[in-house]
């Protein structure tokens, strides 16, 4: 999905701030071995806060606008990065919404078993954006 406007970060308490058990236990198999080694190494910490995008395309009939939880492992790294700082959220927002806002942002979608009907943000791919003088003389056709 390739948004039209940049995209506008949402950020909300998470519903839980723990684990559930049945989640903890699903985060310590791996599922192809179920190694000793796997049942010893810390428990993921739980992001506190979920993060959305709200973001507009174009479509036939018009602008749409839409709102997306992003799950992408990238974002809790970028995360944990910036939130032991005083001014975590400036810093997050700076990449997220500034940086971002400014390459050629791609949003790749997709559900889970669970929730099939539900649409998350796995992904972003953000190349830089195309060189317009370049796309001219080579004559590209995006």
């Amino acid at each position: 999905m390739k948004p039209t406007r940049p995209c506008q970060l949402k950020i909300t308490p998470a519903k839980d701030s723990e684990w559930s058990e049945k989640r903890k236990q699903a985060l310590v198999q791996d599922g192809l071995f179920h190694s000793e080694d796997v049942r010893k190494r810390p428990l993921l910490k739980k992001l506190p806060y979920d993060f959305y995008y709200v973001y507009e395309i174009d479509t036939a009939n018009g602008t749409e606008r839409l709102e997306h939880m992003i799950t992408d492992w990238e974002i809790g790294m970028l995360f944990w990065h910036c939130y032991y700082s005083p001014d975590w959220e400036s810093k997050f927002r700076a990449k997220l919404e500034g940086e971002f806002s400014k390459k050629d942002m791609y949003l790749i979608l997709g559900t889970m078993h669970r929730f099939p009907k539900q649409w998350l943000i796995i992904g972003l791919v953000y190349p830089p954006m195309p060189n317009a003088k370049l796309v001219e003389q080579l004559g590209f056709q995006f």
